[in-house]
């Protein structure tokens, strides 16, 4: 069975899983850490503000996907292992969550007005081509979960239980 490594990813692919990564972190300290007080146990963690239990968990996952861009590092996609449909519309999810995570962030600090709503039409339809472009430049294979990397496989599923929990959180 071919199998593709994280390695021979698209960039596109290998920022997507990142910002996944930490937005289930920010999830993770919104929903958790803020919510039930458990911020008053960590050295060094502000409430609701940038700390440095932020820039290390930014290190960690840079760090993690680095090393796992550059395991193998030179290595091309095994044949018929492309993307199926599900993993370009996982990264386009990704991107998106990215987005409106960073919309939240910036609200939180003062520095997004909601009345600049049609500006984000500008990302999100950038999203949306980029996405499209994808789909059709190289058409979907019927590649399976297991043939795709384990980074992809677990942002993928990090990515629908991120839309999940905002679309929770807002409603």
């Amino acid at each position: 069975m071919p199998h593709s490594t994280f390695a021979s990813q698209p960039a596109l692919v290998k920022v997507a899983v990142g910002l996944t990564a930490y937005n289930s972190f920010a999830f993770f300290e919104e929903l958790v850490i803020d919510r039930y007080g458990l911020w008053r146990y960590l050295p060094s963690y502000r409430f609701a503000r940038l700390c440095p239990w932020d820039l290390g968990a930014v290190l960690v996952i840079a760090g993690a996907l680095l090393a796992a861009a550059l395991l193998r590092r030179g290595t091309k996609p095994a044949k018929g292992a492309e993307h199926p449909l599900w993993v370009k519309l996982a990264v386009g999810l990704m991107w998106t969550n990215a987005l409106l995570l960073g919309l939240g962030i910036l609200g939180r600090y003062g520095l997004w007005d909601p009345s600049f709503l049609p500006a984000v039409a500008i990302p999100a339809l950038a999203i949306i081509a980029g996405v499209a472009a994808w789909v059709r430049r190289r058409p979907a294979s019927m590649g399976t979960f297991r043939q795709q990397p384990f980074w992809v496989q677990i942002s993928s599923a990090l990515a629908l239980g991120n839309l999940c929990l905002f679309l929770a959180f807002v409603a």
